[in-house]
């Protein structure tokens, strides 16, 4: 028992002659870093006063060079003091690179085999390869298709007028746009805000087809037409939500009297659903009652004062 007591008294005064000379080297540092400190202080203050003070508190230059010598005085003492430990820095797990081609890129495979191969086959034999992936593309190309419906008469009565196969359905009747390149000009207009006036430009410059902007115009017409049923469902969908996000963005138009104006695209759109956008020339309260007939939910704008309607609720 006795023999233990010591063996503990030992050890703690093992670990108060530890503490002892941490607590001695800590007061030492204290006071090299406090005479730093204060000699960094007379060093910017004298700087000051060099560069902007008066003439009679400007420093002599010898009294520069003390500071400076004892500043390094200090610092040498510095380097005799072993580097302070730093716990090593947790390494963060890197996230795996997201791939740059999507899975269900359509994909060519090309095989090249060497001219040896080729001229005797059965002489080699097969041990791997090595692929190599590279991206390309096929720009835009256009082309003619021609619809051919061959006219028939029966045999053993001509008297039968022709029959012929019927032409499936257009979407603008008696042009000669295909659904393809209506949809190619309404995507580069809408999608990629490329104007009519440059899609006419390309096609002339690139592939020499001339396709004047007033047609094209027209065309834009006919397909936002044909577009009204998809976007009354995707209105009504917005009008039996309970919340809807709205507002309004400035967009100068050409008035048909000449000149500009200022038109407003309203916007309506419910978090995880659809966005419809309604034209208006003003930022009026009644634009919203056309969008907003039949809906029961509550709208969040940004607070304008014109906003506020008893019909419905609206917390800005």
């Amino acid at each position: 028992m006795g023999f233990g007591i010591m063996c503990g008294v030992q050890e703690t005064l093992i670990q108060l002659t530890q503490q002892a000379a941490q607590i001695k080297d800590l007061v030492k540092q204290n006071e090299q870093l406090f005479c730093e400190n204060r000699l960094l202080h007379q060093k910017v203050q004298a700087l000051m006063n060099q560069l902007f003070g008066r003439k009679s508190e400007k420093l002599d230059k010898r009294q520069l060079e003390l500071l400076l010598g004892e500043l390094a005085a200090l610092e040498n003492d510095h380097d005799d003091d072993p580097p302070p430990s730093t716990p090593p820095r947790s390494r963060k797990k890197r996230k795996p690179p997201k791939p740059r081609l999507p899975e269900d890129l359509p994909t060519e495979t090309v095989t090249l085999d060497p001219d040896e191969v080729k001229a005797d086959p059965e002489a080699y034999t097969r041990i791997g390869e090595e692929v190599t992936e590279e991206l390309d593309i096929v720009p835009n190309h256009y082309f003619r298709r021609k619809i051919i419906r061959g006219k028939f008469v029966k045999k053993d009565d001509r008297s039968r007028p022709p029959i012929i196969a019927p032409l499936k359905p257009r979407l603008i009747e008696g042009s000669y746009a295909s659904a393809g390149l209506l949809t190619d000009i309404m995507l580069k207009k809408y999608v990629d805000h490329l104007p009519l006036c440059r899609q006419e430009r390309i096609m002339k410059e690139r592939f020499g087809i001339h396709l004047s902007r007033s047609t094209m115009s027209d065309w834009v017409w006919a397909t936002a037409n044909w577009l009204k049923l998809i976007y009354g469902h995707i209105r009504e969908d917005l009008r039996k939500t309970e919340y809807l996000q709205v507002d309004e963005t400035p967009v100068r138009y050409l008035a048909e009297e000449g000149g500009s104006s200022q038109g407003y695209f309203w916007i309506y759109h419910h978090p995880g659903s659809d966005v419809v956008y309604e034209w208006h020339t003003s930022r009026a309260a009644t634009c919203l009652d056309n969008m907003l007939k039949g809906f029961k939910g509550t709208i969040q704008s940004d607070g304008y004062r014109a906003y506020p309607n008893p019909s419905f609720p609206i917390r800005g």
